[in-house]
């Protein structure tokens, strides 16, 4: 017989080895909320390497359709006997987590797949909305004890910043193993920035304006979510504000030095991660 508790055992493993900002933040919930946490990452983790590590778009939409049924066997109730799906199983259950939202990050993984990059702002924000904004609204019934969509809102925007920034860590990387970039097409015109500026480090006063551009846009949204943290169970804020503020430090280490953060991925030391621990903590008790 299966042990639930090996089970969500297997998805802090997985989480701990593929997300350590993410892992260092919900580490600090109860150990139930952590667990429901932990099993609604891998269920993420999963479609979101289906799509990104199959270069092949046949491929990918193929082992894209294969997980999909897999996960209609899930909502049925007749899952696949594996770790992934008999923890989040559980999760769903114990916190009545709506299908819906699981079904927009679905959405956003199927537009994923062969995707080159986004037309305009407008189309990357949804984009965002549905892959990382999902990921949020999965969470919410497990942070706060009731929600409405003021608060479906305020996880979209915190996920729509989080993928901002991932974007804007991971332009030299995209750029040189994709031959792409997911910055918007009207923005970088605008600008008159090409992909090959970005390639070959051709770089002027115009792409630092444009990273500026984007960084003061992530920088709204996280604000936005740092006004809703008090709606959310005591125990949850820490962890929240802690994804955010070591997001956000990405972010902040970008705006040290634009055109220097496309010779190295930026990643906050374990250090600087507890001094964002510590100075949370002491803001978290002193504002909320």
């Amino acid at each position: 017989m299966n042990n639930l508790k090996d089970d969500y055992k297997k998805c802090e493993e997985v989480i701990k080895k593929n997300s350590l900002s993410f892992y260092a933040a919900f580490k600090n919930l109860p150990s139930e909320e952590a667990n429901a946490v932990y099993s609604i990452y891998v269920f993420n983790r999963i479609i979101d390497d289906i799509v990104d590590e199959t270069p092949d778009q046949k491929a990918a939409l193929e082992k894209y359709r294969d997980f999909y049924k897999e996960y209609e066997l899930f909502k049925n109730r007749e899952a696949k006997d594996n770790y992934n799906w008999r923890a989040l199983r559980d999760t769903v259950d114990k916190y009545n987590i709506p299908y819906a939202f699981f079904e927009e990050q679905l959405e956003g993984q199927r537009r994923g797949i062969g995707l080159t990059g986004f037309s305009t702002e407008k189309e990357l924000e949804e984009y965002s909305r549905l892959v990382a904004g999902s990921v949020g609204k999965m969470l919410l019934p497990v942070l706060s004890s009731s929600y409405d969509r003021k608060m479906e809102r305020a996880c979209e925007e915190l996920g729509i910043a989080m993928q901002y920034t991932n974007i804007l860590r991971d332009i030299s990387e995209d750029a040189k193993v994709r031959s792409q970039v997911y910055l918007p097409e009207d923005l970088m015109k605008e600008y008159g920035i090409g992909i090959e500026h970005i390639k070959e480090k051709r770089l002027n006063d115009s792409y630092t304006e444009m990273i500026w551009k984007m960084i003061e846009k992530a920088n709204t949204y996280y604000d936005s979510f740092k006004n809703s943290v008090p709606d959310f169970k005591v125990k949850a804020r820490l962890p929240l504000m802690l994804a955010l503020v070591y997001y956000r430090e990405i972010l902040r280490e970008i705006e040290k030095d634009i055109p220097g953060s496309l010779e190295k991925r930026v990643v906050i030391s374990s250090k600087r991660k507890m001094e964002l621990f510590h100075e949370t903590r002491k803001e978290i008790r002193n504002r909320f």
